[in-house]
Parts: structure tokens; C-alpha cells; sequence
């Protein structure tokens, strides 16, 4: 739901990307092409309530992993001051997802 606002795209309407985006995840959920899901997760901008929504969006699915934000590499400038989540917060997260997913892990 939050899929405009990450992206930069907030004048787009959301259920046109939304739309798009489930297309491509039936397409790969029904093919034979290995795939895997991730979502990096960005401190003020997603919370625990935003990775259980991806989860039931997503599952059940194959691979899932959560990146974590790193300031150092991000192309917007206002964003570097930014601290990630701490581990054990994605720990905890981790462990609410996982039996939704054949793979869990961070990276």
C-alpha cells in the first residue's frame, strides 16, 4: 500500500502499480523461473504493521527476504540521517513471517 510513497511515485495512482506489481507476482508464483521476494525497510516509512501486510499479500511464496535500510547507500540525501532497525527487531519480525515462506532470512 505503501508502494508509491517508497518509490517516489505519490502523484501515481496506487491501485494502478499495486496492480501491476500482483500481476507480476502471480506470473511468478505460477511459472516455473526460480524467484524470490525482498523488501527493503526503511525506518518512519515501514513498521511491524507494513511487513505482516507484505506477508499476507505475498504468501504463501518460496524465498522472502528482509533487507534492512543502509544509509550509506541510499540515493536520496534525505534519507542518510536515517538509523536502521536495530538486529533483534528484525529478528523478531523474521519470526513472524517465516512459516508464511519455504526460505526466511535477512540481509
Amino acid at each position: 500500500e505503501k508502494y508509491p510513497q517508497t518509490i517516489g511515485f505519490e502523484g501515481v495512482s496506487s491501485s494502478y502499480l499495486l496492480d501491476n506489481i500482483q500481476k507480476s507476482v502471480d506470473l511468478l508464483k505460477k511459472g516455473s523461473v526460480d524467484y524470490e521476494f525482498r523488501t527493503t525497510f526503511v525506518p518512519g516509512l515501514h513498521t511491524k504493521d507494513d511487513i505482516l501486510a507484505i506477508t499476507r499479500w505475498l504468501k504463501p511464496a518460496k524465498r522472502f527476504y528482509l533487507q534492512n535500510f543502509r544509509p550509506e547507500k541510499t540515493l536520496d540525501p534525505n534519507l542518510s540521517a536515517l538509523r536502521p532497525f536495530q538486529a533483534d527487531e528484525l529478528a523478531d519480525w523474521l519470526g513472524l513471517i517465516a512459516p508464511f515462506f519455504d526460505t526466511v532470512q535477512i540481509r
